[in-house]
């Protein structure tokens, strides 16, 4: 497992925390030290922006403002007015804005000139003759603006001009020429208000005589004076006509009713009387009146006499005579039922006739009093517009000889004491400030543009962790590939990589120390050379050491050692096709072992995550002292962070002016995120001048010889 080293943050220097703070501290500090690295650059630009501000600020001729200020007033009604639909409120927007059009329109301009007679003020003169009119408008108009004060009726007229009194003549001098110009406009638009009114009346004179000889030749030809009645009696006689003939159909439908339940009695007489037509039959009705009067007598008697009293006999016959009588009556009226009903049904047909007819009368009607009604709202629309007409005359002929305006200067422009542009203290200001910015702004994109670690300091600032190991840029050396640390012991790269010994040595005990891992970011970083050349180092301290090859998609170990590339190797101890002892191979130098990557495997990131890679560091841990481990890259591929964490020592190769800082960056958030810390970078092929310390202190030849190889 992966620890911190003792030496992985300097006190002098942010560390990579997981916080959201830090992070940003550490970013902060990256900018302020990219924008102090080129402060030459910002300084200048801030000098320039200062110098150009001043060479404006004295080239730049003072400028005076003057302001006058007017209010609209809450305007009076026009001058047609019909129903207020026409009223202009001063209160609307696009009402303001075209006073505040105005106010600047050439017009205005021109009288200012004539009434300031302006053509011979010096301050308008070209080349020391008198310009005309037209010229002097054309250089005021920039000179003078209006601008409306928001959520108010207040209307600034604004003067700027190289000469205070000039400013000041103009502000006022457009203030009130435009007031005057508007209530002359005013008084104009009365006038011809007034012809049009008299010519817009005479017209529709002409109109509503037309309209009333149409209205009463209509009239006449149709023989009557108003519609509106004759409509109504038409309806009332309607109205009547269909009350009546609901009237007769409820009657005979009673009447076949009864007929319909007579039918059905034949012997039960006394069905008959109550049925309503039987029993209002004239003959019956009386038959039954006389039978109440007779009943009446016979209980009179029969109070006052016995049954055998010859009255009292008389009064009991002639009782019965009139039910007898009755009976035959009631028979006799169930006969005459179908009579009835063809009465009603007559009666009915004469008043369905009567009502057609009536309806008839009164869509005729209808049809008449449309032509009517068109005419009648005709000449009543041309008496209302004639009468309205008339009456604005009245008012126009009263008020077209005076002047009104709703405008008034509620400030005149005073003399400006001092010059409003330019600000110099100001744009001395904004120089200063502009120039700062664009010196900042370079100094960042240069440090974004340059994006590579520039020196052992640089990396730990940007990347927050100690360098363990600097390796110089030799051109020859570093071309060459090979074993430096034996073949070339007295240059400053084998020096590098003892330099490198040493500080891992100083880290911890040994057995923390024991599985060293190299990797980078990228391809092509020197990870291969560093590893191998860190091996060598570490065996000629008489310390076993084995170096094996896990970057199992592009193995450079064995080229490196010369060894030949089908040699079985770790992918034959995955297989089991190979034990522990066939794959370990002398690398020519003594204490140094070597294990190569073997035979490729179609997916080495999942092979690597097995267990049998950790069954292999742990042999390889009870036979050696120092295990070495060349790894894949971090950010192209994952193979190396399924097994990372199983080392003690984590060193990250970092190329310099190659390896872009945020691939290093990346490449370490891999780490973080697999639970890997690591222990140190490794700078690979730096240039002298951007170490800590000058590495070109060698042994003089004398001492070479006497010192002899180096152990």
């Amino acid at each position: 497992m992966a620890e911190q080293s003792p030496l992985s943050t300097p006190p002098h220097r942010p560390a990579i925390s997981a916080g959201k703070s830090e992070e940003g501290s550490a970013e902060l500090a990256a900018l302020f030290y990219a924008v102090w690295q080129r402060k030459v650059i910002v300084l200048v630009l801030a000098g320039l922006g200062l110098v150009a501000s001043a060479v404006y600020c004295i080239r730049t001729t003072p400028l005076y403002r003057a302001m006058a200020t007017i209010e609209v007033a809450p305007q009076e009604q026009t001058v047609v007015r019909i129903e207020e639909v026409n009223k202009l409120a001063l209160n609307q927007l696009d009402v303001m804005n075209t006073l505040v059009l105005k106010s600047t329109r050439n017009t205005v301009l021109g009288r200012v000139v004539r009434m300031n007679n302006l053509t011979r003020n010096p301050a308008f003169l070209i080349n020391g003759s008198a310009p005309t009119e037209p010229g002097v408008v054309a250089q005021i108009t920039g000179a003078v603006k209006c601008t409306l004060r928001r959520n108010t009726r207040l209307v600034d007229i604004t003067a700027i001009h190289p000469d205070p009194q000039v400013a000041q003549l103009l502000a006022n001098g457009v203030a009130t020429q435009f007031i005057r110009q508007e209530a002359e406009d005013q008084t104009t638009a009365t006038r011809y208000a007034n012809v049009s009114l008299v010519e817009e009346a005479a017209r529709l004179k002409g109109e509503l005589e037309r309209s009333e000889r149409l209205l009463q030749a209509y009239r006449e030809n149709n023989k009557t004076v108003s519609f509106e009645d004759r409509q109504n009696l038409v309806d009332q006689k309607l109205h009547s006509l269909g009350q009546q003939l609901n009237d007769v159909r409820a009657e005979l439908t009673q009447i076949i009713a009864q007929k319909d339940q007579a039918a059905t009695i034949t012997n039960d007489v006394a069905g008959l009387l109550v049925l309503p037509a039987i029993k209002g039959d004239p003959v019956v009705a009386g038959l039954q009146a006389q039978i109440a009067q007779q009943e009446t007598l016979v209980n009179f008697y029969a109070a006052r006499y016995k049954e055998k009293y010859p009255k009292m006999i008389e009064a009991r016959q002639r009782l019965e005579e009139l039910k007898h009588s009755v009976e035959t009556a009631a028979l006799a009226a169930r006969h005459t039922l179908d009579l009835v009903a063809e009465a009603a049904r007559s009666k009915e047909k004469g008043l369905e006739n009567a009502v057609a007819q009536a309806e008839q009368n009164s869509l005729a009607l209808s049809k008449l009093a449309i032509n009517y009604n068109i005419l009648l709202r005709d000449m009543e629309s041309n008496r209302n517009l004639y009468q309205a007409i008339l009456q604005r005359l009245k008012e126009t002929e009263v008020s077209k000889g005076i002047e009104k305006t709703s405008l008034q200067i509620i400030e005149s422009a005073g003399l400006p004491p001092l010059p409003f542009k330019p600000n110099r203290p100001l744009l001395l200001l904004l120089g200063l400030f502009g120039g700062l910015v664009m010196g900042v702004g370079l100094a960042l994109l240069l440090a974004q543009l340059d994006s590579a670690v520039k020196s052992a300091e640089d990396a730990e600032l940007k990347l927050g962790l100690p360098v363990v190991g600097l390796i110089l840029f030799d051109p020859q050396l570093n071309k060459t590939k090979k074993m430096l640390v034996m073949s070339q012991p007295d240059s400053v790269l084998a020096e590098g990589f003892r330099t490198l010994r040493a500080n891992l040595a100083m880290s911890g005990r040994a057995e923390a120390r024991q599985v060293v891992l190299f990797t980078s970011s990228g391809a092509d970083e020197g990870k291969t050379m560093s590893a191998s050349n860190y091996a060598q180092a570490v065996a000629q301290q008489n310390i076993r050491t084995v170096i094996v090859d896990l970057d199992l998609r592009r193995p450079h170990v064995e080229k490196t050692f010369g060894l030949p590339a089908d040699l079985p190797g770790v992918t034959d101890f995955m297989l089991g096709k190979a034990r522990l002892d066939e794959i370990i191979r002398p690398s020519g130098f003594e204490k140094l072992d070597v294990i190569s990557a073997g035979r490729l495997v179609p997916n080495p990131s999942e092979q690597l995550a097995g267990p049998w890679l950790a069954q292999l560091l742990k042999e390889l841990r009870s036979r050696y002292e120092v295990v070495v481990l060349d790894t894949a890259p971090l950010n192209p591929i994952s193979d190396t962070l399924s097994f990372a964490a199983q080392a003690d020592k984590v060193l990250l190769v970092v190329c310099g002016r190659y390896t872009p800082v945020k691939a290093a960056k990346r490449a370490l958030v891999n780490l973080q995120r697999a639970g890997v810390c690591p222990a140190g970078l490794v700078l690979n092929r730096m240039a002298a001048r951007q170490s800590y310390y000058n590495y070109d202190y060698v042994y003089s030849k004398e001492m070479k010889a006497a010192a002899g190889p180096r152990p």
